[in-house]
C-alpha cells in the first residue's frame, strides 16, 4: 500500500466482514521498532502532534556517535524541508544543540556527544604533546585514526574547525620565522599540511634547543651545497625519535630548508643558491644539470636534489629535457 503521513485508514476483518479499528499515518517508513518501547511511543506522540523540537532532539541523541546533517532527518521522517530548516534555525538561535559549520553543510550534535568526543580528542593531543615536546601540533591524520575513525572528512575537518573556532585548539600552519617575524618567503603550506594543538601548548626553546640548532646550521653552512643527510648530525646520546622532532620544528619555524628526502639546508646557504640563480639567468635562459653543478661549485649527486628544489620554488621550470631547465625568472622577463 502506499501512504503519507496524516492519511487516515480503517483495519476490516475480511472474515467475517467488520471493522475493527481504524486511524491515522504518524510515519509511512519507519524504521523496526519495539512498538510498546516507552521510548518509540514517545516519538509516536511528537511526530503525531508535530512536536518538532522534542523530535529533533531525541533523534539527535539517537546519533551520538556522530554529529549529523539536517537532511537525514529530513529522509528519516520524511518531513517538509522548509518546516524542518525553520525548526533548526530557531533551535540554533535558542543554542539547543551544538552546530558545526563545513564547507557545503552544517551538522548538529547534541552537546552532551560533544564534550564527550572533546574530552577524547584532549587526551590524544595530552598523548602526542608529551611523546612529541618538539613538534608545533598533531597532524590530522593523527587525530583522525585516534579519534575519527569512523567519521567521513568533511565531518572532521568541520569538527575541528568547530574547536579552533571555540578556543579550545590551536590551528598551526607551520609558517616559518625570520627574525622573529613569520613570512611564507621559504615554503608553501597546504591546508593539508595544518597541524592542531592544545591552544596553550607552547614548545619551549631551552638551551638544550638553541644548543641543537646552532650545531645543526653550523654543519650544514660549513658543508655548504655538498648536501649531507640530516642524520649523519645526529649524536649518540640523542634519541632517534626526539631528533626527528627538533628537526621537524626547526623546519617549521624556518630555521632549516628540506631539499629532498633527508637533505636539508641552511637558510643562509639557499638565499646563495638563489642569488646565484638570479646572477646566471641574466645572461642564460636554461641550466643544465652540469652548468648548475659548476655554478654552485658541488658535485652532481648535491646538484640533482638542488635542481628539483629548485622547480617547487619556481626558479627553474622543466623544458622537456631531464638533465636541463628553463629559468623562470629570465623567461618572465623576456615574457614581460
Amino acid at each position: 500500500m502506499t501512504a503519507r503521513k496524516k492519511d487516515r485508514f480503517v483495519i476490516r476483518f475480511l472474515s467475517p466482514l467488520e471493522s475493527v479499528g481504524g486511524g491515522a499515518v504518524i510515519h509511512e517508513l519507519p524504521c523496526k521498532h519495539k512498538r510498546k518501547a516507552e521510548s518509540v511511543l514517545d516519538e509516536f506522540e511528537d511526530e503525531e502532534n508535530d512536536q518538532l523540537p522534542e523530535l529533533v532532539l531525541r533523534w539527535l541523541s539517537k546519533h551520538e556517535d556522530r554529529p549529523v546533517r539536517a537532511e537525514e532527518f529530513v529522509d528519516a521522517h520524511r518531513l517538509q524541508d522548509e518546516k524542518l530548516l525553520e525548526t533548526f534555525r530557531e533551535m540554533t538561535s535558542r543554542q539547543q544543540f551544538a552546530v558545526l559549520y563545513g564547507k557545503k553543510n552544517s551538522y548538529y550534535w547534541t552537546f552532551e556527544a560533544e564534550d564527550e568526543k572533546w574530552q577524547e580528542v584532549l587526551h590524544a593531543l595530552n598523548d602526542f604533546h608529551g611523546q612529541h615536546p618538539f613538534l608545533q601540533g598533531a597532524p590530522r591524520l593523527y587525530l583522525k585514526n585516534r579519534c575519527f575513525a569512523t567519521w567521513d572528512a568533511p565531518r572532521v575537518d568541520a569538527y575541528l574547525d568547530f574547536l579552533v573556532c571555540e578556543g579550545r585548539i590551536a590551528e598551526v600552519w607551520n609558517k616559518p620565522e625570520q627574525n622573529g617575524q613569520e613570512t611564507e618567503s621559504l615554503c608553501r603550506v597546504e591546508k593539508s599540511e595544518a597541524v592542531y594543538a592544545k591552544s596553550d601548548f607552547i614548545v619551549v626553546r631551552d638551551d638544550k634547543m638553541k644548543r641543537f640548532t646552532s650545531r645543526i646550521l653550523k654543519s650544514l653552512q660549513r658543508n655548504g651545497v655538498n648536501l649531507i643527510p640530516i642524520g649523519t648530525l645526529m649524536t649518540e646520546t640523542t634519541a632517534k625519535e626526539e631528533f626527528e622532532d627538533r628537526i621537524a620544528y626547526l623546519v617549521s619555524i624556518g630555521k632549516l630548508i628540506p631539499i629532498e628526502g633527508d637533505l636539508y639546508t641552511a637558510p643562509r646557504v639557499a638565499e646563495e643558491i638563489r642569488e646565484k640563480l638570479t646572477e646566471y639567468g641574466r645572461e642564460h635562459e636554461k641550466i643544465s644539470f652540469a652548468e648548475l653543478r659548476d655554478l654552485l661549485g658541488t658535485t652532481r649527486k648535491s646538484a640533482k636534489p638542488i635542481m628539483a628544489w629548485l622547480d617547487r620554488e619556481g626558479i627553474t621550470m622543466w623544458c622537456g629535457k631531464e638533465t636541463e631547465r628553463v629559468l623562470r625568472a629570465r623567461q618572465d622577463s623576456v615574457e614581460a
